[in-house]
């Protein structure tokens, strides 16, 4: 059983791996302040429970019932898994860039998501920040597990107990549709039952 929102999951990770992961949340304040305040995150856990995943969509694409839904998988989306590591959407010359250079990336490898995501939002660019500050320094949001949503809050991912992210503000599209079975598919870089040292492995926090 899933625990209740405002609880956290619990896995062992060191805190370089923490920043490599943040630093897409990072990224994403970056483009936040370029003036691209409509691209939105939705963040989950993969069906393995072994990775942590990222999806960056424009607010349209965002559901107008939930604001870290997504409306299409694969339609103005980009995808990171925490098993690409340091090959941010799969690329392979980014592993040493600053947030602001894997930015400067995004807008040049994903230039219509960008501009679908061109314009002022402040109401989730705040709610942006504030989650950054609630998650600082190890922790990630989490909107969904393959086989839950939470229609409350935001759960996370980390070292945290009780770390309660408030909902996003709602998205511009139409409510949700039916699930795809396309969420069920493995993001570049994630490897189905892995094992390997270093592999998330949550263990849900116990309540207080």
């Amino acid at each position: 059983m899933m625990p209740s929102c405002g609880r956290s999951i619990l896995f062992m990770k060191c805190p370089m791996e923490y920043r490599t992961y943040r630093k897409v949340l990072q990224m994403v304040t970056e483009l936040h302040v370029r003036g691209y305040q409509r691209l939105r995150i939705v963040p989950a856990m993969a069906p393995s429970g072994l990775y942590w995943r990222c999806a960056i969509t424009p607010v349209t694409n965002i559901s107008s019932r939930h604001g870290a839904r997504t409306l299409s998988w694969d339609t103005l989306v980009a995808h990171y898994s925490s098993g690409q590591e340091r090959k941010y959407f799969g690329w392979d010359d980014c592993s040493r860039v600053t947030a602001s250079r894997l930015a400067d990336l995004f807008i040049a490898r994903f230039p219509a998501i960008v501009d679908a995501g061109r314009g002022s939002d402040w109401v989730y660019a705040g709610w942006y920040l504030e989650m950054l500050s609630l998650t600082y320094p190890n922790c990630l949001p989490i909107a969904h597990t393959d086989s839950e949503a939470f229609d409350d809050c935001l759960m996370t991912v980390g070292e945290k107990f009780d770390v309660r992210i408030p909902l996003p503000p709602a998205g511009w599209g139409p409510a949700e549709r039916p699930r795809s079975r396309s969420r069920l598919v493995a993001v570049a870089g994630e490897t189905p039952g892995d094992n390997r040292p270093g592999a998330m492995k949550p263990r849900f926090a116990p309540p207080h």
